[in-house]
């Protein structure tokens, strides 16, 4: 990630830097049609199928909350 400088906010009313957020839903590969544009949809199921898949196959706990925060 790369900070950018804040355009958006008055001088010394912000923060200098900001990041902007893309969940991991969008631009992943293999999800999108001939324009570009993300298949949310197909995203979403793939995402889940993962997150199910590591739910139910492992016996840690926490491997399900570090699968969330790696894709969230």
């Amino acid at each position: 990630m790369y900070a950018l400088p804040n355009v958006y906010d008055k001088y010394n009313q912000g923060k200098p830097y900001f990041v902007f957020f893309f969940p991991g839903y969008v631009n992943r590969k293999g999800c999108y049609n001939e324009d570009g544009v993300s298949d949310v949809i197909k995203a979403l199921i793939e995402i889940l199928m993962n997150r199910y898949r590591v739910k139910y196959n492992s016996t840690d706990p926490n491997t399900i909350i570090k699968t969330i925060a790696e894709v969230p």
